[in-house]
């Protein structure tokens, strides 16, 4: 684990989950969530500690499918 013995702050966690949350993606398996937990927390290690360069940079290394968020907004056929 990148971060052994590393405390976050309460502020730095929930910025953290924020980012996992918004980047997450329809059927992603378990191992894709993992890696995509510590590419979060590897990237933040490293210094990219601001939340929307952090989506990008994320969204930039991980190929994605399509947002939970983006598919619950799509409409239905009529």
């Amino acid at each position: 684990m990148p971060f052994s013995g590393k405390e976050f702050e309460p502020e730095e966690v929930a910025l953290l989950g924020r980012v996992f949350d918004r980047t997450s993606a329809l059927n992603e398996q378990p191992d894709e969530r993992e890696r995509r937990a510590v590419l979060i927390l590897s990237l933040y290690g490293a210094g990219v500690t601001d939340e929307i360069k952090l989506e990008e940079v994320l969204r930039d290394q991980i190929p994605r499918r399509a947002p939970q968020s983006m598919s619950s907004r799509r409409r239905r056929p009529q």
